[in-house]
């Protein structure tokens, strides 16, 4: 990850031709009324050498945090810096900066426009679901205060709390409850958040504080009114089928 400690600062003119070169003078300069100035008439999306990009770029010299590069960051958002741009063999602008120990960069990306319900990836899961489900606390909650819909869903259904669950983040469930989300939540498999826990509960050793914290999750979802048992995939499918629903049927499992 982006860290000040280990990461050299890149060379603007080993990457970078023409206008997009002076731009990233500004980045590597510090000088966020410059990027404010130039950003707009440069190419900020397109490729440099080794596949760099300008937002990239700029999120390689902000990696002390410092609050000058952070709003050079948010200017370059603001100016339509694509953040879902890929760069070989690293990742999106907008994945690392949820990943990133510090929320500094996810904050400094709300601030330039990015919704705290962009999807990541390749488009198919809400931001929130990446910091649900890593050791990344600050940044789903900062994601949450801007906004974010705690009961989102993928494309199967799945939501953030199933996410961080199966993740083993139990202090992310904890907080996602504290914040509104359902614990009767059930995906279009028929896979309840409820029965994850249980499964999950299942395999952990007797006496272990991971059990003891799914125990404490556990009570607390019933007592807001969550079966349980819960019941099997193919109930809550059947009961989908009722509704009008149409679930999905994983291979060799009954209707």
């Amino acid at each position: 990850m982006l860290s000040g400690a280990t990461m050299r600062a890149p060379d603007p003119d080993r990457f970078f031709l023409g206008p997009q070169r002076e731009l990233a003078r500004a980045i590597a300069a510090g000088d966020p009324a410059a990027v404010r100035a130039l950003a707009p008439a440069t190419d900020l999306d397109a490729p440099g050498a080794e596949h760099m990009t300008l937002l990239m770029f700029a999120m390689h010299w902000a990696s002390g945090i410092e609050p000058a590069r952070l709003q050079i960051v948010t200017e370059l958002v603001r100016a339509g810096a694509d953040v879902h741009h890929v760069v070989p063999p690293l990742s999106s602008a907008l994945d690392l900066a949820i990943l990133a120990k510090s929320p500094a960069f996810l904050r400094a990306m709300l601030d330039g426009g990015v919704s705290p319900d962009a999807r990541v990836g390749r488009g198919h899961t809400p931001a929130l679901f990446h910091a649900a489900s890593e050791a990344t606390v600050e940044s789903m909650r900062l994601l949450l205060d801007r906004g974010a819909d705690v009961n989102a869903r993928d494309s199967l259904g799945t939501p953030a709390i199933t996410y961080a669950l199966r993740a083993l983040q139990l202090d992310q469930v904890e907080a996602l409850l504290d914040r509104g989300a359902d614990p009767r939540a059930v995906n279009r498999l028929g896979q309840s958040f409820a029965r994850v826990l249980e499964e999950l509960m299942a395999r952990q050793l007797p006496g272990s504080a991971a059990l003891r914290k799914m125990a404490a999750l556990r009570d607390r979802i019933v007592r807001a009114g969550v079966r349980w048992p819960p019941d099997p995939p193919e109930v809550e499918r059947e009961r989908m089928r009722q509704r009008g629903e149409a679930p999905i049927v994983p291979v060799g499992q009954p209707r």
